[in-house]
């Protein structure tokens, strides 16, 4: 038709690097009360690579999906709790937790 395309990448799934602070804070986020808020399993094998020593029987999750909230439980997570992906839901599970 003579028209030009340009690809775009708008996305892209990936293992993040960390840098000591970041792996410092992320450990300490499994045993201060914090939620993790997982909307992958994805994450959580990525999460599982970047600590693998890492005992999570003390830490919480939010999944947005049943299978999700399996792979937290698989992983180690001591709380799991699963919402739809709406905020006015994950906000009311946030509560609960």
């Amino acid at each position: 038709q003579g028209i030009r395309v340009d690809a775009v990448a708008s996305y892209s799934r990936a293992i993040p690097h960390w840098n000591l602070d970041q792996q410092t804070q992320a450990q300490f986020a499994t045993h201060d009360g914090s939620i993790w808020i997982f909307s992958s399993s994805q994450a959580l094998d990525h999460l599982a690579k970047l600590l693998p020593h890492q005992s999570w029987h003390l830490a919480k999750a939010l999944a947005t999906h049943e299978r999700i909230a399996q792979s937290a439980k698989q992983l180690g997570f001591g709380v799991v709790h699963t919402s739809r992906p709406v905020m006015s839901d994950m906000l009311a599970s946030l509560e609960y937790l």
